[in-house]
């Protein structure tokens, strides 16, 4: 699973003049029409298409799904990249935070499950199954995804994913690494 608000994009409310690689149109509370700028982050598109090979890819957003649908169509507008898209509403509140936890997916293997997300309370409920990935706001010198994917690919069908990501991505403590 992947985040999609500052993990594969960055969006903000639309300024006349800015160059977005997209916009999408939402209704907003008082009926009227909302249009978001987006930026898509660099090597996003070539991220889906490898990960895709390999993984099933489920989009886990705290976003509106009339919005974030949008996002997400832009993305995969042949729809054979994300196999499910999982909003808001299948988030849980926990002290005022959106939670994604790992339960509203049926008929999978939760040990089975990667959540890389750019906020780690995000997979609080699940912290051995995520990855931190850094925030995106915009630009086109982020490496982010192309390094993530370069070391997702090594992870093998049935593999201890907990030990992969304690392998590939926790920092050891200091202690250890003197020893």
């Amino acid at each position: 699973m992947v985040d999609m608000d500052e993990t594969l994009i960055h969006s903000e409310e639309f300024r006349p003049g800015i160059k977005y690689d997209e916009v999408v149109q939402i209704r907003n509370p008082a009926g009227g029409i909302e249009k978001i700028g987006v930026f898509v982050r660099p090597y996003c598109v070539e991220f889906l298409n490898r990960m895709a090979q390999k993984f099933e890819i489920v989009v886990y957003t705290a976003a509106r799904e009339d919005y974030a649908s949008q996002v997400i169509d832009r993305l995969d507008p042949q729809r054979n990249l994300v196999s499910a898209r999982l909003y808001r509403q299948h988030c849980s509140n926990a002290d005022g935070s959106l939670v994604k936890d790992f339960r509203v997916i049926a008929n999978r293997k939760r040990d089975q499950i990667i959540l890389v997300d750019n906020l780690i309370y995000s997979f609080a409920a699940d912290l051995d199954q995520g990855v931190y990935i850094k925030s995106y706001v915009h630009g086109r010198d982020d490496y982010e995804l192309e390094y993530l994917a370069n070391v997702l690919e090594k992870l093998d069908y049935g593999a201890n994913v907990a030990k992969f990501i304690e392998e590939n991505f926790r920092l050891k403590p200091f202690y250890k690494m003197l020893g």
